[in-house]
């Protein structure tokens, strides 16, 4: 059975992808830092930079955006632009006048008049009826068709499409209203990113968050009305907590370690106290196997992209290291980000690339340790205030009392008093309890370690 857990939290809002209780994916939403992508805006060019055959726009935002240089595009020019990439440290976001508005199904091309299919659509009768509908249905603008369409009802597509259209209109009329720097259309919220990567998925919806159940287009919401933590309650944090260790041990005794690195991903697969039977050649390709799946597992719950190198124990014939391939294959073709196979290098190391489509889980929860200069990761301050929440939720749950105090080191002290969006860590988690906290130091706690308990 495949389960959704979507966890609404005062920093957080994530999700979770479970099979048969297995954690397979997992997204995390820092509501204080949200992506941009897909975002539309009015901007304005403030700098045409010929040499670099590049413009910068003005969006809005503390850095102007990039975008390649176009015919026709002059300084203080208004101009229709849409992200296709974050900020990253000293860059600002990249943009593009190619305008999209993406559905699960459809994605609407408003400057364009061509209408295409996903390559993956192989069959060709039923390709050619999606591109009729569309064009039927959507003649003043181009489309693209989703992989996902070739499972969708005439009645559903026709709908998605009417919705669209309408987001573009709405957008065009807003844009008669509006000065440059503005944003027209936000494409992404959590609730979009939900219902077009995660629901169609999930044969069963668990969330925390009352007024979302009647939201969500699916026929199995439930809301889960407990105390306990809701990733607590279905043991992801403790999965997750697992899964972002360096190595990963295999129930056969072999072993998987993974290191992310600014250039790529290295794994090695270690057959460890696994001894399989007298063939060395079988027992080599018995690991390997197990390994590929978890690997596969692996770089979808870590979010792992770009080049990904492969250490699989060296096996001797040509036809083990195909049926080890074709394995792999085939388990990462339930991953969305579709990894791509390269083959073997000269060496002998199974060479594989993954799309990048957000951050990786790891640089989600972790920030950089300052101790260490960046060669070693610490829990992130928003993950630690969460830990500190749902310490204070099961406690005000089982003693039904409202006034806590919270025994923190220096440095943790100084962070909940930090301000954020108008108020404080401290104030926020008062709130949103419901609660009244009586902060304190202590001086023989470390970093942010805390202690909890009852005001008497």
């Amino acid at each position: 059975m495949k389960q959704l857990i979507v966890d609404y939290g005062l920093i957080y809002n994530r999700i979770a992808l479970l099979e048969d209780g297995q954690l397979m994916e997992v997204f995390v939403e820092n509501r204080f830092d949200k992506s941009l992508v897909g975002n539309i805006y009015l901007g304005r060019v403030v700098n045409v930079v010929k040499s670099m055959s590049a413009a910068f726009i003005d969006i809005g935002q503390k850095k102007n955006a990039y975008m390649p240089l176009e015919e026709g595009i002059k300084n203080g020019q208004e101009i229709l632009v849409q992200v296709r990439r974050d900020a990253v440290g000293e860059k600002g976001a990249t943009v593009t006048t190619d305008l999209s508005i993406s559905g699960h199904y459809v994605v609407l091309l408003p400057m364009s008049k061509n209408h295409m299919a996903s390559k993956k659509i192989r069959d060709k009768d039923k390709k050619k009826a999606l591109i009729n509908l569309t064009k039927d249905h959507l003649s003043e603008f181009g489309t693209v068709i989703r992989t996902e369409a070739v499972h969708a009802s005439d009645d559903e597509l026709i709908s998605e499409m009417d919705r669209l259209k309408a987001k573009w209109v709405e957008l065009e009329k807003y844009r008669r209203r509006i000065v440059s720097d503005k944003l027209l259309y936000e494409d992404y919220t959590f609730e979009t990113l939900l219902e077009k990567e995660y629901l169609y998925q999930a044969d069963q919806v668990i969330l925390n968050h009352k007024p979302a159940v009647k939201k969500l287009y699916h026929d199995n919401v439930l809301f889960h009305d407990s105390d306990q933590p809701l990733f607590e309650a279905y043991k992801i944090d403790s999965q997750i907590n697992l899964s972002l260790n360096r190595e990963i041990k295999l129930s056969q005794g072999s072993i998987i370690t993974i290191d992310e690195t600014e250039a790529l991903t290295a794994i090695d697969v270690n057959s460890a106290k696994f001894t399989g039977s007298s063939n060395k050649e079988e027992t080599f390709l018995q690991v390997n196997l197990a390994a590929a799946k978890e690997i596969a597992r692996q770089l979808r719950l870590r979010n792992i992209s770009g080049i990904i190198i492969i250490d699989f124990i060296n096996m001797q014939e040509d036809a083990s290291y195909e049926f080890l391939q074709n394995a792999l294959n085939k388990y990462f073709k339930k991953d969305k980000c579709h990894p791509i196979i390269h083959g073997l290098t000269t060496l002998g190391l199974m060479e594989v690339t993954r799309k990048k489509n957000r951050k990786s889980l790891k640089t989600q929860l972790f920030s950089e340790c300052p101790t260490c200069s960046g060669s070693g990761y610490v829990m992130s301050v928003d993950m630690i205030v969460k830990k500190l929440m749902d310490k204070l939720r099961v406690l005000k749950a089982h003693t039904k009392k409202d006034e806590f105090i919270v025994k923190v080191s220096m440095s943790f002290y100084d962070m909940l008093l930090t301000s954020l969006d108008g108020n404080t860590y401290a104030g926020h988690l008062e709130n949103l309890l419901e609660i009244d906290l009586d902060i304190e130091i202590n001086d023989k706690l470390e970093g942010y370690d805390f202690q909890t308990s009852v005001k008497m």
